[in-house]
């Protein structure tokens, strides 16, 4: 098959779309389909994969071109460039299916209609951006939306792709009468296998990996991913005599969330207990993981929550909410506990795991056989060239 794939940025920082975006293309390459890919920032594509063969990594842009230096920044353009609309209608004609990513991207909108005029199938996919917290969020705006543009690209889609049933349950409010098709993240987990080990980490930061109880949040600092209820978390437990430790790992996305953490840390005299160490990626990432005790993401919403699954297959157990469309998933692991995102709630939970030091190592060994028996990214896949292989039978 010819497949298109359309994300606005590939930046890593910006959580885990982009980690399974990429998985996936490579995947669809490595099983012999030809894919090109459009986007207006390409920065994190590594280089190895930008000449390999089969796969073709354009970069689109804007009109009028936002920047000289190659990587757009700020929101996606309204408009293509003359030169790039003419480019993704070739890669159109050329392909088989279309395949977007997210619901408020006005790229989405443009080459879905292109698209449509050119008889070809496309699916989107929503990645939470339809969930009900998301939806509370800048309201009006996106009810605007839905009733023009965004809409009508939803509308006239083959298929609305989710990660999970929870996840249709939700878009079904807003998209009724386009077809949902659940098909779970394609999440490569094959770098986990050999996992680099605590040191990295307790040798960058070893003020935080001092023997204390170290818990870990990955993720960016925004509200939506809870980091302010965590910190309140570690204050209620060091009000209890409990000396934990706290990692916020994850680039600033909410500049005045991030300066109430601050204030929240000084005023709580956690300075010295508190690590922002911003967007750590690579074998410190991992060893950030293996590092810690537990893993805690607060999140109002996620509709998977890659780094839930990548703490388990690193054989830490993770503290989460209901926010999370796999939650059930995720108990089944029985390295997993769901918990309201407040203060209080979590360090109700925390507080007695981590003084059952035993019982937090007994989960871990269970959490990474289990993450490599449970999540299958062949099979996955195979879900996935389904679903296109339906859409393009049906036109």
């Amino acid at each position: 098959m010819k497949i298109v794939h359309y994300l606005f940025k590939f930046q890593l920082s910006d959580g885990g779309v982009v980690r399974a975006v990429l998985d996936l293309v490579w995947a669809l390459r490595g099983r012999g389909h030809e894919v090109t890919v459009l986007s207006c920032d390409l920065s994190d594509v590594p280089e190895a994969w930008r000449a390999a063969e089969g796969v073709r990594w354009h970069r689109i842009e804007g009109w009028p071109v936002r920047r000289s230096t190659g990587v757009t920044s700020g929101g996606p353009p309204l408009l293509l460039s003359g030169a790039s609309r003419r480019l993704a209608e070739q890669c159109l004609r050329e392909a088989d299916v279309l395949h977007v990513h997210g619901a408020w991207d006005p790229l989405n909108w443009r080459l879905g209609a292109m698209a449509r005029r050119l008889g070809k199938p496309y699916v989107v996919s929503s990645h939470g951006m339809l969930d009900r917290w998301c939806m509370t969020q800048k309201a009006f705006k996106k009810r605007v939306f839905l009733a023009l543009e965004a809409g009508r690209c939803l509308r006239h889609a083959a298929a609305i792709h989710c990660t999970a049933q929870a996840e249709a349950d939700q878009v079904q409010r807003w998209c009724a009468t386009t077809p949902k098709r659940v098909v779970p993240l394609l999440a490569d987990m094959s770098h986990l296998s050999n996992l680099p080990g605590p040191e990295i980490a307790r040798g960058m930061w070893p003020t935080i990996f001092d023997g204390s109880p170290v818990l870990l949040f990955m993720g960016r600092i925004h509200p939506k991913k809870g980091a302010l209820p965590l910190v309140e978390a570690v204050e209620l437990l060091h009000k209890g005599g409990r000396a934990v430790k706290l990692v916020l790992a994850g680039g600033v996305e909410d500049q005045a969330y991030a300066q109430r953490i601050q204030e929240l840390i000084t005023r709580a005299g956690l300075t010295s207990h508190v690590l922002l160490p911003g967007f750590v990626r690579g074998q410190a990432q991992l060893s950030l993981y293996q590092a810690s005790d537990l893993m805690v993401l607060p999140t109002s919403q996620e509709n998977w929550g890659l780094v839930l699954t990548e703490s388990l297959a690193c054989g830490t157990p993770v503290v989460t909410t209901y926010g999370v469309d796999i939650w059930k998933d995720l108990l089944e692991s029985g390295a997993a506990w769901i918990v309201e995102a407040t203060g209080p709630a979590m360090a109700g939970v925390i507080g007695p795991l981590l003084e059952d030091r035993p019982k937090l190592a007994a989960a871990g060994e269970r959490a990474r056989r289990w993450v490599f028996d449970h999540w299958d990214a062949g099979k996955a896949l195979s879900g996935f060239e389904a679903l296109y292989a339906s859409l393009i039978r049906g036109g």
